[in-house]
C-alpha cells in the first residue's frame, strides 16, 4: 500500500500531542499502519517537552500523510481547533498522543458515513487499556460509560446519554463550520462541550460495535488527576462548560427541544463541581449555580414531566438517582438565598 495521497484525502486524523513522548511513536506507528490509506495526519504538539516535537518531525519526514502545526499558545483546545482548521477532509476524527486505534479503524470508521449520507457522526467501542495503579471501582466505571449503543440513532436521542470524548467519533467539518462550534480552551472538560453541541445539531449517530479505539487511562493523565484530588478553582470549568452549552442552544434555538437534557447535563455538571472541589470552595460553586439560573430565568424541572427521557433513565437505572440529584440542587441553592 503506498503511504502518497494522489487525491483529497478521505479522512483527517488529529493529534494533539502534550507530554506524551513515551506513547507517542506506538501511537503514530498505529495510525500509519492502517488497512486504508487515504487519509491525512495533522500532528499538533502543544506540550513543554522537545522530544514531543522531535517524535513529530520525524514521522512527517517520514511518511507524506503527516503534517505538523506549532502553535504559540498552548492548551488542547487550541490544537484541536488548529487541526480542524487546517483538515482538507471532510471527515475528522481525533486521536490523542497517548491511545492508539486498531488496524481498521479508519476503514470502519468511514464505511457509515461513506454508505449514508444521513450519518454526521460515527462514535466506535473503545478498549480501556490501564496503566498503573488505577482502582477496580474506576475500571468498571468506565468500562461502562465507553460501551457503545450499536447501529443507526437519531442523534438528538444521545445528546445526554452518548458518552462525550471527542476521540473514538468521526465529525463532519461542514456541521463544524456551520454552526461555528468550536472546542473550548483551558477549560477542563470540553469535549462535553464540542460533543453535546455538535449532537444537538447533526441527524443521525451510527455507533459500530467493533472495538477500534484503545484509549490508555494512565495515572498521569489530566483524566485520572482530577479524580486523585481536589482540583480548586479548575472544578468551576464543569459549570462554565454548562452555561456555554446553554447558550450555544438558545443561539441556535434548540434549547426548548433540549431543556430537560440540559438540566440533567447541568446538574451532573454541579454534582462533579462539588466533588472535585474542597468543603472551603463548595458555597462558591452553589453561589454559582444559583445566579446563572437566576440571571436565565431558569427553574428546575420535575423529572417525571418528561415521560420519554425519564423512561430512557430508568432502563439504565439512573432515574431514581436524577430525582435526588435535583432535590439535592435545589436545597444547595436556597442555601444561597436565592428562590427558584
Amino acid at each position: 500500500m503506498s503511504n502518497k495521497l494522489k487525491s483529497k484525502p478521505a479522512a483527517s486524523i488529529i493529534v494533539p500531542v502534550y507530554n506524551v513522548a513515551r506513547y507517542l511513536e506506538r501511537c503514530l506507528d498505529s495510525i500509519r499502519n492502517q488497512s486504508r490509506g487515504d487519509f491525512e495526519v495533522i500532528l499538533v504538539p502543544n506540550g513543554e517537552r522537545d522530544d514531543d516535537l522531535k517524535i513529530c518531525k520525524k514521522y512527517v519526514e517520514m511518511d507524506p500523510r503527516f503534517s505538523l502545526i506549532t502553535l504559540r499558545e498552548k492548551g488542547a483546545g487550541r490544537a484541536r481547533n488548529a487541526g480542524i482548521d487546517a483538515a482538507s477532509s471532510e471527515y475528522i476524527m481525533f486521536v490523542d498522543g497517548d491511545d492508539t486505534v486498531e488496524f481498521d479503524f479508519v476503514e470502519k470508521m468511514l464505511a457509515p458515513v461513506e454508505n449514508d449520507p444521513s450519518v454526521d457522526m460515527v462514535q466506535c467501542g473503545v478498549n480501556i487499556i490501564f496503566d498503573g495503579n488505577i482502582d477496580k471501582g474506576l475500571k468498571d466505571e468506565q468500562n461502562e460509560y465507553y460501551k457503545s449503543v450499536k447501529g443507526k440513532h437519531i442523534a438528538n436521542d444521545l445528546v445526554c446519554t452518548l458518552n462525550v470524548t471527542v476521540w473514538s467519533k468521526l465529525f463532519r467539518k461542514s456541521l463544524i463550520e456551520k454552526y461555528k462550534i468550536k472546542i473550548p480552551n483551558d477549560l477542563y472538560g470540553e469535549d462535553n462541550y464540542f460533543t453535546r453541541c455538535y449532537l444537538s445539531v447533526c441527524n443521525n449517530v451510527f455507533c459500530i460495535e467493533n472495538k477500534t479505539y484503545n484509549y490508555l487511562n494512565r495515572e498521569e493523565s489530566i483524566m485520572w488527576n482530577t479524580r486523585r484530588k481536589r482540583i480548586g478553582e479548575k472544578s468551576l470549568d464543569a459549570l462554565t462548560i454548562g452555561e456555554l452549552i446553554y447558550y450555544f442552544w438558545k443561539q441556535n434555538d434548540v434549547f426548548e427541544k433540549f431543556e430537560m437534557e440540559f438540566f440533567v447535563i447541568y446538574d451532573s455538571f454541579f454534582h462533579f463541581s462539588q466533588w472535585c472541589s474542597t468543603p472551603s470552595f463548595q458555597k462558591r460553586i452553589r453561589k454559582k449555580v444559583a445566579s446563572f439560573l437566576k440571571k436565565e430565568k431558569l427553574e428546575i424541572p420535575n423529572l417525571s414531566t418528561y415521560d420519554d427521557l425519564r423512561d430512557v433513565l430508568n432502563s439504565q437505572g439512573t432515574g431514581g438517582r436524577l430525582k435526588r440529584m435535583f432535590a439535592f440542587i435545589r436545597n444547595a441553592i436556597k442555601k444561597c438565598g436565592v428562590k427558584i
